[in-house]
């Protein structure tokens, strides 16, 4: 029941939200669909609202592979440093817990970060699994709600561009901003907790 809640709260802020929004701002006419929403169009509404919050993840996970391509390793490179740094994690540290999480048999002479972005899957899913770590949740909710949001956001600065309506292409562009910010934020709080958890679970 406890999984089934977080699954629910995960789907429903991470890509309900996004799509049913996207939805709204490109229906237009708000004060129509209120007047006439049923219950069956509501339950369309949430459930495409899903479907389209899936397809806003996809492109956004596509335009960060792209920009990954475009940045090179360097720049990814300092970008698991600089976690590692901020949350204090150690190459020590890190061999150490792999070592005891049976994923390797002697350290390696990589630096934390490059350890850290090779393994992060596996240290994810290590510490997801263990209920000690359940605001990790929260923090991979967070990056995914507001990820799907700078794809709204671009959306209704497109709308704007359409309509001619300056209005809406400011409030569109400051709001990628703005959600850019926190979906970078929580981005690298989601990968730093996970790192730090995993080498806290296994430094004992």
């Amino acid at each position: 029941m406890e999984l089934l809640q977080k699954l629910t709260l995960y789907d429903l802020f991470g890509y309900t939200l996004p799509g049913v929004i996207a939805l709204l701002l490109y229906n237009g006419d708000l004060s129509y669909l209120a007047d006439n929403l049923t219950l069956g169009g509501l339950v369309l509404l949430i459930v495409l609202g899903y479907v389209v919050g899936v397809v806003f993840t996809e492109l956004a996970d596509c335009i960060v592979c792209l920009l990954n391509k475009v940045l090179g390793d360097n720049m990814i490179n300092k970008y698991w440093e600089n976690i590692c740094k901020i949350y204090g994690i150690s190459d020590a540290k890190i061999n150490d817990a792999l070592q005891k999480a049976k994923l390797i048999e002697s350290p390696l002479n990589d630096s934390a970060g490059a350890m850290a972005r090779r393994y992060t899957t596996f240290m994810y899913s290590e510490i997801q699994a263990d209920s000690q770590y359940s605001r990790l949740h929260n923090y991979a909710s967070a990056e995914l709600l507001y990820k799907n949001m700078v794809v709204v956001s671009v959306l209704a600065m497109g709308i704007g561009v359409g309509q001619q309506n300056m209005t809406e292409i400011i409030i569109g562009a400051v709001s990628v901003v703005l959600f850019a910010r926190r979906w970078i934020r929580f981005a690298e709080r989601s990968r730093g907790y996970a790192i730090c958890w995993f080498v806290q679970k296994y430094d004992r």
